[in-house]
């Protein structure tokens, strides 16, 4: 018996400790990689010399990235950037950015998360915006955008955040009535124009910190809005404005 448990245990494996199940490749420098689960990781790309080498460290995770951050004081990215890359969730900081025309051709049936802070985007990106099929979340903060036009109410979009830029305009029917969460905080907006009064399904309304004067009815129409900010403004009377949000 004694023999036969000593030969057992000789042919018995020692249990793994290598990462091989694991979806983080062991180096992938300038960028680190956080696995949550075998089909989530999150990858932060920062403190880079060049593109270059980004590309070269994404190219270890193959084809498909549920969520990539790239972050850098001075770099530019090139129209290449992610060819051959399908990104579901893309979150770039990169202050020399000041548009996005070519930079997302490849991503049309990918991206559903996309966002851009701290950059010099002017116009609305609408162009390259509309081919994203599944885009649902986008984030447009800390950028000079001044004012939105009606082509933007063509995306199907249900969260929009476009807190810290120039915006001083809205354009009648611009924001997609599919929206269920809008963010205009800190921007210049002085009046509504009854621009708002057509998103029946938002739910969440931020507008503080901007020069808006009187509400009148404009939020008359956001019958689903449970949560609004208005704080930082000069309204003088929210009566008028607020007698028709029962679920406030």
């Amino acid at each position: 018996i004694i023999f036969l448990f000593s030969l057992l245990a000789a042919f018995t494996p020692e249990p793994s400790t290598s990462n091989s199940e694991s979806v983080c490749p062991s180096d992938v420098k300038p960028c680190t990689c956080v696995e949550e689960s075998m089909e989530y990781y999150y990858i932060t790309c920062k403190d880079f010399d060049s593109i270059a080498q980004v590309k070269s460290a994404l190219s270890a995770f193959g084809t498909q990235i549920p969520d990539l951050t790239i972050k850098h004081d001075t770099a530019v990215i090139t129209e290449d950037m992610l060819d051959g890359i399908c990104i579901n969730r893309l979150k770039l900081k990169l202050p020399q950015i000041s548009d996005i025309d070519n930079l997302l051709t490849n991503q049309e049936e990918c991206l559903q998360l996309l966002s851009f802070t701290k950059g010099h985007i002017a116009e609305f990106p609408i162009d390259a915006l509309i081919p994203i099929k599944n885009l649902s979340i986008l984030i447009i903060s800390h950028n000079q955008i001044t004012e939105l036009k009606q082509p933007i109410s063509r995306l199907g979009l249900s969260k929009l955040i476009l807190e810290d830029n120039r915006i001083f305009r809205i354009h009648s029917e611009a924001i997609p009535h599919s929206l269920t969460y809008l963010n205009l905080n800190n921007n210049r907006l002085r009046s509504l124009n009854s621009s708002l009064l057509h998103l029946t399904n938002l739910t969440q309304l931020f507008l503080s910190d901007n020069a808006i004067v009187n509400l009148n009815n404009e939020l008359s129409g956001l019958i689903n809005l449970y949560k609004l900010s208005i704080g930082g403004n000069n309204i003088v009377s929210l009566k008028d404005s607020l007698k028709n949000l029962l679920k406030m």
